[in-house]
C-alpha cells in the first residue's frame, strides 16, 4: 500500500480540482464535424422532389406538405413543439405556417434566453410564358432549410445551456412575412438574444461564406465578428457583407442581433434550373459546421 502524506494528498486534490474546472471549458457542445453532408443533401433531394412537393410556394399545392415534412423531421430529432406551434406549426393568416422546433436549455437561468436558427422553405412561383413550372429551389432555399435541420439534429444530441429555436420560415419570397410574424410573436414572449439565418448556402462556386448584417459603414457588429472568428478557427473562407434581402432583416430591424449566412450564386436564381446537382456537399457541410462552432460558445 502506498502511503500519502498530508501535503501530497492536498496537492493531488488541488490538481484534480484544476483538471475538472478546466475541462468544463473544453469540448462543450458538439464537434462541428458531426455535421453530415450526405444527410443534408438527402433532405434537399426530398424538398426538391416534384412528386413529393409539386411547389413550395405559399399559395400552391406542396407548401403545406413541405411544412409537415419538416415538422416530422423535427419530431424525429426529439425537438419539442412549443405551445405557440402545436404539432410544430406556427399558424398565421389562415393556413400559412412556419415550422418550429425547440431544444430547451439546461441552465437554470440561461434556459430563458433563446437563440433562433432559421431558413425559409418556400419558393418563388415560376412561369414559362403562362405555364406554371416546378421550381426545385435547391439553392434558394432547400439548402438553408436542410442545413438548419441538420444543425438541429446535431444539437439535439448534446443539450445546450441556452434554449435553441429552429425555424423553417414561410413566405420569405413574399417579403419576409413568416419571419416577421415570428419576430413579432416570439416563442415564450421574449425576444431572442441572437438570430442566425441560412439562405442560399452550398453553391458549387468557389465563393466564401458571406456573413451578412443589414448595415454597412464603420459599425462593428459583435455577432458578425463572432462568426468571422468561428470561421477562421475552422479554417473556412468567410467574408463580411451587408444586405437586408432575407429573413434576418425581420429581427435586426427590431434591434435583435441577427446575421444571415449565404454563398451568392444567381446563375439559376428563381428558375426551374435551380437543382441539387449544382450544390456542393462540402460547402453545405461548412455552413453547418460554422454555426455549430459559434454555438459552442454562444449556447453552452
Amino acid at each position: 500500500m502506498i502511503k500519502l502524506n498530508h501535503k501530497r494528498l492536498l496537492l493531488i486534490i488541488l490538481l484534480l480540482t484544476i483538471v475538472v474546472y478546466c475541462s468544463s471549458f473544453l469540448g462543450t457542445g458538439p464537434d462541428p464535424t458531426a455535421i453530415d453532408g450526405d444527410r443534408i443533401m438527402a433532405t434537399i433531394l426530398d424538398l426538391t422532389n416534384e412528386e413529393m412537393f409539386p411547389h413550395r410556394n405559399v399559395s400552391l399545392p406542396g407548401n403545406r406538405e413541405a411544412a409537415e415534412y419538416i415538422a416530422e423531421k423535427f419530431k424525429s430529432f426529439g425537438l419539442e413543439a412549443p405551445p405557440e406551434a402545436p404539432n410544430y406549426l406556427q399558424e398565421y393568416d389562415g393556413q400559412k405556417a412556419n415550422v418550429i422546433g425547440v431544444i430547451r436549455g439546461s441552465h437554470p437561468k440561461l434556459k430563458d434566453e433563446t437563440i433562433v436558427i432559421g431558413g425559409h422553405f418556400d419558393t418563388k412561383a415560376v412561369f414559362e410564358g403562362k405555364t406554371l413550372v416546378h421550381e426545385p429551389g435547391a439553392l434558394d432555399n432547400a439548402s438553408g432549410t436542410a442545413v438548419m435541420m441538420e444543425i438541429a439534429r446535431v444539437m439535439a444530441e448534446e443539450k445546450p445551456k441556452r434554449t435553441l429555436i429552429f425555424v423553417a420560415f414561410n413566405e420569405e419570397e413574399a417579403g419576409f412575412i413568416g419571419s416577421d410574424w415570428l419576430a413579432g410573436n416570439p416563442i415564450g414572449g421574449v425576444d431572442p438574444v441572437a438570430m442566425v439565418n441560412l439562405d442560399m448556402v452550398g453553391s458549387e462556386l468557389d465563393h466564401p461564406i458571406y456573413i451578412c448584417t443589414i448595415g454597412y459603414g464603420d459599425v462593428i457588429y459583435p455577432l458578425q465578428e463572432a462568426f468571422m472568428a468561428s470561421g477562421e478557427k475552422l479554417g473556412l473562407e468567410v467574408s463580411r457583407t451587408a444586405s437586408g434581402r432575407t429573413d434576418h432583416r425581420s429581427f435586426a430591424t427590431r434591434g435583435i442581433p441577427a446575421i444571415s449566412l449565404f454563398c451568392w450564386d444567381d446563375r439559376f436564381y428563381h428558375t426551374a434550373e435551380d437543382t441539387p446537382e449544382k450544390l456542393s456537399i462540402v460547402k453545405l457541410s461548412e455552413a453547418g459546421m460554422l454555426v455549430i462552432q459559434w454555438l459552442k460558445k454562444a449556447a453552452y
